[in-house]
């Protein structure tokens, strides 16, 4: 495997070293944001409340990693098993958001599917829907989307 220059490839300290350390055959993955919300009406810190949201942050037409192909169906899948055991809130997932900083423009927003056991499927989405700046600021903040109508 070719190494790029640590400003181009590793995202941290310990990124590269597992990258140098390890062997291949272990996938490294950087989560851009983590966000976990208690339900704000009304403020009562229950596991039905919390909402889990991971998203990965991608560039207009950048690629997503083999390593994230492989890790982001494993986490909405560990996601999904938490909602239905009452873990976390409806609403939690892993979710991709393309788009070009500041996201004056908004962004596109795919929901990462749950594994499924099985690896020869590949990483699996349910999007993109297109989401202007409010929208994209109201679901990172683990709120829930108005639904679409038809125009």
């Amino acid at each position: 495997m070719t190494r790029l220059s640590s400003s181009e490839f590793y995202t941290s300290p310990l990124s590269r070293f597992c990258h140098e350390q390890l062997p291949g055959d272990f996938h490294f993955l950087d989560g851009d944001e983590i966000i976990l919300r208690y339900s704000a009406q009304p403020v009562t810190y229950s596991r039905e409340t919390r909402v889990l949201r991971l998203f990965e942050s991608k560039s207009l037409g950048e690629e997503i990693r083999r390593s994230q192909r492989d890790v982001l169906p494993i986490l909405a899948e560990a996601i999904k098993l938490a909602v239905e055991s009452g873990v976390l809130a409806k609403g939690s997932g892993v979710f991709i958001i393309e788009g070009e900083e500041p996201y004056e423009r908004g962004a596109d927003l795919s929901q990462v599917l749950p594994d499924g056991k099985s690896r020869a499927v590949g990483l699996q989405t349910i999007g993109p829907r297109r989401l202007n700046r409010d929208e994209l600021e109201t679901f990172v903040r683990c709120r829930n989307l108005a639904p679409r109508t038809a125009a």
